[in-house]
């Protein structure tokens, strides 16, 4: 008769984290996303709803140069980069937008200021991305008299 080494004791019983420490783990990452993602949609919904941005937008689709290299309907592209401030009646804002038609891809370059709650535009061109020209949408009134159609 052999007699080998004594039987291993049981195990202790974990505790429901270390038994279900990985679901608990991607619960976390899931809410944790998804938290992020609201904040990223709530600036950007921000964003998009501001006087600036759709002044930029409309004066886009009403430009004469600029429906004619991207063609109708324009539409925004989803992303874009910029920013917005307020302070009582004052602000700025500043924005890179991307555009596209069904002829072509240009980018808004907006740079205002908010004074007594009505918007200046510093800068408001579009920059056609196939042939590198710069189309100002500001005022006639504002714009250098050699602006529309000057390459970058």
């Amino acid at each position: 008769m052999s007699i080998g080494p004594p039987p291993l004791p049981p195990s202790p019983r974990r505790d429901w984290f270390g038994r279900h420490w990985v679901a608990v783990t991607l619960v976390g990452v899931a809410v944790a996303g998804t938290l992020i993602a609201l904040f990223v949609f709530g600036v950007e919904k921000t964003l998009r709803d501001s006087e600036p941005y759709a002044e930029a937008m409309r004066r886009a689709a009403r430009s004469p140069a600029v429906v004619e290299a991207l063609g109708t309907p324009i539409e925004a592209e989803y992303w874009f980069t910029g920013n917005i401030s307020y302070n009582n009646h004052n602000g700025r804002a500043k924005f890179d937008i991307p555009i596209h038609g069904p002829s072509g891809r240009a980018t808004i370059h907006l740079e205002a200021t908010k004074l007594e709650g009505n918007w200046h535009y510093d800068l408001l061109a579009a920059t056609i991305e196939q042939s590198q020209k710069r189309v100002f949408l500001s005022d006639p009134a504002r714009r250098p008299a050699d602006s529309v159609g000057q390459r970058l």
